[in-house]
């Protein structure tokens, strides 16, 4: 299937409630199944690319939790906090440029996916759980679009210094279109520092603006 724009996702969000509703569904949201949302990055460069991630860890905390609670720490959509090798993994893969932690599936089960980058050219968020509520799909794709549109044009280290600079909230704000009630609980300074901490460790691995990160390039080797 080919990407499409965020108003053709609603659109189709709207179809498939439609015909949910025609024939009477039944609906069972499940702890088992989640709904996972693909961001295309295909038109990104390496910085940028990184530039996403770094946003994304100081988020993260707050995107998770605005999911239903069994989605927290689920084996299946681990945060950062959940399992601190990922990052581990993403760092070496900007340091050494190799795609190795691409052949496994130490990644996949994270509530960042980066394996679908070779296979479909994205980044997959997969937190939400399953849900009958397509607004809510809907905002949760939105929330991670905008947190990539977000990074085009600027390097991680931008990036954390103004997250720094104007603080969860008033950074959160800049970063997504929507922030109503998304750090409105008690530890969302916590998350936020704690996402800071594996931001600014990803952030200063590297010196970022070489033209070999650009790695969906023709010019790229990285696959």
């Amino acid at each position: 299937s080919q990407p499409q724009s965020y108003e053709n996702t609603v659109a189709a969000l709207g179809r498939l409630k439609g015909a949910f509703e025609a024939r009477r569904s039944k609906f069972f949201e499940s702890y088992r199944a989640g709904v996972h949302v693909h961001v295309n990055v295909q038109q990104l460069t390496g910085v940028e690319l990184a530039s996403l991630i770094t946003t994304y860890y100081m988020l993260e905390g707050a995107l998770v939790r605005s999911c239903r609670k069994d989605r927290w720490g689920n084996h299946f959509c681990l945060r950062t906090s959940d399992a601190t090798r990922g990052p581990m993994m993403v760092r070496n893969f900007f340091q050494q440029k190799t795609p190795r932690m691409f052949n496994t599936d130490e990644l996949r089960y994270s509530a960042l996916n980066l394996t679908s980058l070779p296979k479909y050219g994205s980044v997959e968020f997969r937190a939400m759980e399953s849900t009958y509520n397509f607004d809510k799909i809907a905002l949760f794709a939105k929330r991670h679009l905008d947190v990539r549109n977000y990074a085009i044009g600027k390097s991680p280290v931008q990036i954390v210094e103004d997250a720094i600079r104007w603080g969860v909230r008033g950074w959160g704000s800049q970063v997504l279109s929507d922030t109503k009630d998304l750090f409105d609980y008690e530890d969302a300074i916590n998350d936020f520092e704690d996402g800071l901490e594996t931001a600014e460790d990803f952030a200063f691995c590297h010196k970022w603006g070489e033209k070999s990160l650009d790695i969906f390039s023709k010019d790229s080797n990285m696959w």
